[in-house]
């Protein structure tokens, strides 16, 4: 999986073969200055995807979540900002600008430290033989606790008891690290925000622990695909973890598609285009629908499609179609799964009426 500058999704099949872009647009957040976005760097925990990119124009980076790097969510706040490098004893680094990031991750790929490049001076001021310099600096991250969703069923505000065990590890014991009461669980949109459901106890497992909250609260919806926990150690220092749904399936087969193209058949046209399973499974026979601006739906069968395999589809065009109009058109696949992938067309102009010999 791959980004580029304009916040492109791209795929390749091992990194050598061919890299194609699986997304239409950017993917980076819907904000001011967003030609100013630079240094994307993309991670993937045990749970989802993460990424974190730059705007350097407002010395600014946002931070975005992906089940399957095809869709993102948008994470509120900034991911840093010019103020965030202080240390333990309350000092602080005035750096100008941080740009380049890069994370370090750890065996279970938790980002446990983040590289920077940083300069303490406008850099188009930045001259030769000047007091001004840039460095490269690490800073330790805060890395999320290990978490298993122990509920097999999706979690509604009927759901009596959510069970969630919280692993121990080296220099963590969950038994006596966390401060119980500040403990939040559920959707990230609401736990981000000082909701979600409170702990109502604890049961120990071993040295793990499992921690026990209501349903009511959770705020789980139907494009969730992780659960957060947040709150404090009892030293007052930031607790959060992340994990799995159960209910939700991480390995979906991906169909994507080319832009639509137009075929002559005789005195028929043809919409074709070329359909892909960019995904880790195989993917069933399953409906492309074709919405048409002012006409009727347009629909084919794909065919079942191993992962990377190409189909072409056809859908002869009606009557109704005519020679040299232009329609605007969606092309939607993965209907019956968490998220669709929809192609806009803007634009595409059928032939134009043949000249008589």
């Amino acid at each position: 999986l791959m980004v580029n500058r304009g916040g492109g999704m791209w795929i390749s099949r091992d990194g050598l073969s061919t890299w194609e872009q699986v997304t239409q647009g950017s993917r980076y957040p819907k904000v001011e200055g967003k030609g100013y976005f630079e240094d994307p760097v993309i991670w993937r925990t045990e749970v989802q995807y993460h990424m974190v990119v730059n705007n350097w124009l407002g010395r600014i980076a946002y931070h975005l979540r992906s089940k399957d790097g095809f869709h993102w969510k948008v994470a509120p706040g900034e991911a840093y900002s010019t103020d965030f490098a202080v240390s333990e004893d309350g000092g602080s680094e005035a750096w100008y600008k941080y740009e380049r990031m890069k994370v370090f991750q750890d065996e279970h790929r938790r980002a446990v430290q983040a590289n920077f490049a940083v300069i303490d001076f406008n850099k188009w001021k930045d001259l030769p033989n000047d007091i001004h310099s840039s460095k490269n600096i690490s800073i330790p991250l805060t890395p999320g606790r290990l978490l298993t969703l122990e509920n097999e069923e999706m979690i509604t505000d009927a759901t009596s008891e959510v069970r969630i065990l919280i692993a121990a590890e080296e220099g963590f014991d969950p038994h006596q690290d966390m401060d119980f009461k500040s403990l939040r669980f559920g959707a990230p949109e609401e736990v981000n925000f000082g909701r979600g459901a409170s702990l109502i106890r604890t049961e120990r497992e071993g040295k793990d622990l499992i921690a026990v909250f209501p349903g009511k609260g959770c705020g789980f919806e139907d494009h969730s695909f992780a659960g957060k926990l947040l709150g404090q150690t009892t030293k007052g220092k930031l607790l959060f973890g992340y994990c799995r749904l159960s209910w939700v399936n991480y390995r979906e087969p991906k169909l994507s598609v080319r832009r639509p193209v137009v075929a002559l058949r005789d005195e028929l046209m043809v919409l074709k285009f070329e359909i892909q399973n960019h995904g880790l499974e195989a993917s069933a026979p399953s409906k492309v629908r074709v919405e048409v601006e002012d006409m009727p739906d347009l629909s084919v069968l794909a065919p079942a499609l191993e992962p990377y395999e190409k189909a072409w589809l056809e859908i002869p065009l009606t009557r109704a179609y005519k020679r040299g109009s232009v329609h605007k058109m969606r092309v939607i696949t993965n209907e019956k799964m968490q998220q669709p992938t929809v192609l806009e067309v803007r634009q595409l102009e059928l032939p134009a009426v043949r000249s008589k010999p």
